[in-house]
């Protein structure tokens, strides 16, 4: 008899055991969702934002801001008074309807190596990073789309212009620092800045915090000297042929609004009293629907709307689960045509 005859059957393991698995689960870093959410309250004020999350998907919100224009400087008396004509600007918010399905089939799970929780856990996983990812994408899209595009074209003493954008040499990253106060103050712009930029932003960073090779500079003054109070990069900001792409905004020039529908707002919370008792007697029965609401796990603030249904299938029961929320991705703007307080800055490669 051959030996082979003899060799145990192959072990099947834990699901995720140790580091196994470990690269299918890895994230990202959201970095321009992350800047959004943190000027979400100062780009709205808490009134603004309440009333906007209790607005139903179908009204359409719109932000006024009354336009600046040039006053008139007298300079002969007169008796006669000529007040000035002041006109609004309108701007309208779009809503981005986001959710997630998700579904389980305990009975085919009865006997295999993987549970209705792995499986559940396994989906809530991979949705959760495709929303992180899919916001984050809206929000480095919209920072380009509504970047400043007033600047002339042509070479200034601290960098180059092109439409839709400041370029800086990468021969000396920390030229960027050095000159962004300089540079937004000439377009009449204060900080504390918030940043976003590409990946690649953190090895001129890096090289600044630790500059090595008896550097004259002191980094630490020229991170703070710069103003920028809150530095996020991110892999969806395409930086082209460039070596760096950073966009710069006074803080409170972005935001990001989460809203959810009547039917969830009104819905008791996943896990409370009230919704428990909705469940109550539908261990062996299906044809359930249930509206609930849940806090998001990541972003303070956030809720998402819960719509669970328990069906028949193939005689078993099939639990299926959908989050659905609505987003708000906005940013402050001006009565003048392309003037916006985000600013995009290129390093050019060396």
């Amino acid at each position: 008899m051959a030996l082979t005859a003899l060799l145990l059957p192959e072990v099947i393991a834990s699901i995720s055991p140790g580091k196994f698995g470990a690269l299918e689960g890895r994230l990202s870093h959201y970095g321009a969702l992350n800047s959004y959410y943190a000027q979400s309250n100062e780009l709205f004020s808490k009134a603004l934002l309440e009333k906007i999350r209790k607005l139903p998907f179908t009204r359409t919100v719109k932000i006024p801001i009354l336009n600046k224009y040039a006053h008139t400087v007298l300079t002969v008396r007169s008796c006669s008074i000529s007040g000035p004509d002041i006109s609004p600007t309108l701007k309208t918010l779009s809503r981005i309807h986001v959710a997630i399905d998700m579904s389980i089939v305990p009975a085919t799970l009865e006997d295999n190596y993987v549970t209705a929780e792995d499986v559940l856990a396994h989906q809530y996983k991979n949705a959760r990073r495709a929303v992180l990812e899919y916001l984050d994408t809206l929000c480095a899209a919209h920072l380009d789309t509504n970047k400043d595009t007033t600047m002339t074209p042509g070479s200034y003493p601290l960098y180059d212009a092109v439409s839709g954008a400041y370029q800086l040499p990468s021969s000396k990253p920390e030229d960027f620092y050095n000159n962004l106060p300089a540079i937004m103050a000439e377009l009449d712009f204060e900080g504390p800045y918030s940043v976003v930029a590409s990946t690649y932003a953190l090895a001129d960073r890096n090289k600044l915090m630790n500059p090595g090779g008896g550097s004259i500079y002191n980094t630490k003054a020229i991170m703070q000297g710069a103003g920028i109070e809150n530095f996020e990069w991110t892999n969806r900001i395409a930086r082209g042929s460039n070596r760096t792409v950073y966009f710069v905004m006074p803080t409170g020039s972005v935001g990001i609004v989460n809203a959810i529908d009547y039917d969830y707002r009104t819905a008791p919370a996943l896990g409370s009293p009230e919704y428990l008792d909705a469940w109550n007697g539908f261990d062996n029965k299906s044809d359930l629907t249930s509206w609930a609401r849940t806090t998001d796990d990541l972003f303070e603030g956030w809720e998402w709307g819960v719509l669970q249904k328990i069906t028949c299938a193939n005689e078993a029961r099939q639990m299926d689960v959908k989050l659905s929320c609505d987003f708000i991705i906005s940013s402050g703007f001006t009565s003048t045509s392309g003037e916006s307080p985000i600013k995009r800055f290129e390093i050019t490669p060396a």
